[in-house]
């Protein structure tokens, strides 16, 4: 399978999975195929609403150039569980491929100190952002050493209670705009924007394709319902994103630091 493929896969699950601990109690690790490989994999067992979520967010970040690992829909037998429900009605799992390297969660302080020094972390916060997910910090980051993460689990993504242009909490962003003055934080606004454009540019009668909706039941509406989200939240990122890094005025004319005014100062 190409690096650089952006599809979600299909597989089945061998018999014999290990429970994972997980804050929802559904995490399996067990070998999945393909039909051409066999590999190791973190299964998910959930409705399919969330699977969808999982499956948008894990095509999403890899179009937009974030570390995140192949991700399949696995199909299960549900005899093999043990004691688990398969989550759906289709005995379809959620599964990202399991990194050939240790890849490990931090501790909080540790944590900050690698986010500040990985060259992804902005990029990760804006994506964050911009899929209303405020459940990233911090125990959705995979430690994989030498400022590398993952991205893991994206089902507290696209929340109901979250409208397309109101801010989430975002950890990640907050440490990136922690003791930063007014023109600095402007100037994280812009390089954040950046990101933005890629937004823009996006195609999402591709990005539906790449999602293989036939191969999810009852995941097209819940598809072209998070597509309709992001379509409206691409559009106020400026707005949402000078709210959740705490702008004061929306707009700063200044061409530099020593322009700052005394009102922008205080």
């Amino acid at each position: 399978m190409p690096v650089n493929d952006f599809h979600i896969q299909v597989a089945t699950a061998h018999p014999g999975a290990e429970k994972k601990p997980s804050p929802k109690g559904r995490t399996l690790r067990t070998d999945i195929s393909t039909g051409q490989d066999r590999l190791v994999a973190h299964i998910k067992l959930l409705s399919i609403e969330d699977i969808a979520k999982e499956a948008i967010c894990a095509v999403l970040a890899k179009i937009v150039h974030l570390p995140i690992l192949q991700a399949y829909y696995v199909n299960i037998d549900s005899t093999n569980l043990e004691d688990c429900s398969p989550g759906n009605i289709h005995n379809i799992a959620f599964g990202l491929q399991e990194d050939n390297l240790p890849a490990f969660r931090l501790a909080s302080q540790q944590l900050n100190i690698e986010l500040i020094n990985w060259p992804e972390s902005l990029r990760c916060a804006v994506f964050d952002q911009w899929i209303a997910n405020g459940d990233r910090y911090p125990h959705n980051l995979l430690f994989a050493g030498n400022r590398h993460f993952w991205l893991i689990d994206h089902d507290g993504a696209f929340p109901s209670y979250v409208s397309p242009t109101a801010p989430v909490k975002s950890d990640i962003l907050a440490l990136l705009a922690t003791n930063k003055s007014e023109f600095e934080l402007y100037e994280l606004r812009k390089k954040s924007m950046k990101y933005v454009e890629q937004y823009q540019s996006i195609d999402w009668n591709e990005i539906y394709e790449l999602l293989l909706p036939t191969q999810l039941p009852g995941g097209s509406k819940y598809f072209k319902k998070y597509i309709q989200f992001l379509k409206i939240r691409t559009d106020d990122m400026q707005g949402i994103l000078t709210q959740a890094l705490g702008i004061r005025q929306k707009e700063l004319e200044l061409a530099n630091p020593n322009q700052i005014t005394k009102e922008t100062q205080k």
